[in-house]
């Protein structure tokens, strides 16, 4: 256990800022192959029909945010090249990403609506397919399980949910809670999947806010991320991780 903690601890990831900051609170280091934006049904489709993977550099050109280019270039690499110890997922992909698919070569990619620069070249070649739908979302993860335990045998994955308690639009409100409903109940199914959240009353803004992310929802307190490193540690299955 004490030779543990002084190693890095390797993972498959798909995570935006809430799995970042929890695993920087839970102190390990770690060698993490993540794809932020790797939405369930892109992923699933991508492992099918290796046509399907986004081809970066051809996105890359479309952004209206420059920071975005290494979080498109991450979906262009589906697989990790090593054995995951553990899995690390957190809720924004299926709550807030949208896929975007070419219109001739139909390849995909995901992202935030905002972060494309929607021009009329990228209006001419990709269509907007937009948010998941929700209603196929049990068939998904059924999907997604299947395959991660065909890969990994009881692999753990630890499944983080947005709060919602900054959320003022009802719409991703309601796609945050029918996510959790659904992750809960699986995970009440599959033992090696863990799914956490922490109490509204604790979630605040963080202390430093961004410039431009004045009104961002989904950044928080330390506190937030404080509680999520609590109760990941505090389960028994999962200590020899942390």
């Amino acid at each position: 256990m004490f030779l543990k903690r002084f190693t890095r601890l390797k993972g498959i990831g798909r995570y935006a800022c809430l799995g970042t900051a929890v695993l920087e609170t839970l102190g390990r280091k770690y060698k993490m192959h993540n794809m932020q934006k790797g939405r369930v049904d892109y992923q699933l489709r991508c492992l099918e029909d290796a046509s399907v993977v986004c081809r970066s550099a051809e996105v890359l050109p479309h952004l209206a945010r420059e920071y975005i280019a290494p979080i498109v270039n991450q979906q262009s690499h589906v697989c990790a090249g090593f054995k995951p110890e553990v899995i690390i997922v957190d809720s924004f992909s299926e709550l807030s990403d949208q896929l975007f698919q070419h219109k001739s070569q139909g390849w995909q990619f995901c992202c935030n609506y905002l972060d494309i620069a929607h021009s009329d070249q990228f209006v001419e070649n990709f269509d907007s397919v937009g948010l998941l739908a929700l209603a196929g979302l049990e068939g998904l993860y059924t999907s997604m399980l299947a395959e991660i335990e065909l890969r990994w045998p009881h692999i753990p994955i630890i499944y983080l949910h947005f709060p919602d308690a900054l959320e003022e639009r009802e719409t991703f409100v309601e796609r945050g809670r029918e996510i959790r409903r659904v992750v809960e109940a699986f995970a009440k199914q599959h033992p090696s999947l863990y799914s956490f959240s922490v109490p509204s009353e604790i979630v605040r803004h963080p202390k430093v806010i961004e410039p431009g992310l004045e009104n961002f929802p989904y950044h928080y307190n330390q506190a937030t991320y404080d509680a999520f490193a609590e109760v990941i540690r505090g389960h028994s299955a999962l200590r020899g991780y942390f």
